[in-house]
């Protein structure tokens, strides 16, 4: 089950970190951190997301967003 925007907050407060720190350990901004936690819009950040999971120790799919694929005109069309 995924991990929720709240969880995985309160872990990396628990561990004296915050979203802008790692964002800087990692060399990203930590508009693209927020967006891996909060599963926001449809940007999918692969390498942050591998580092968040690493991180917190849990697998990649429970954390962040799963690629989603884009579906035919004909299908959007109907």
């Amino acid at each position: 089950m995924a991990l929720s925007a709240l969880e995985i907050k309160v872990e990396i407060l628990k561990r004296g970190d915050t979203l802008a720190g790692l964002a800087r350990k990692w060399n990203t901004t930590p508009e693209i951190v927020s967006r891996v936690v909060h599963r926001r819009y449809t940007f999918v950040y692969p390498e942050i997301r591998a580092k968040l999971a690493k991180y917190l120790g849990v697998p990649v799919a429970q954390v962040g967003r799963e690629p989603q694929r884009e579906k035919p005109a004909r299908a959007r069309a109907a």
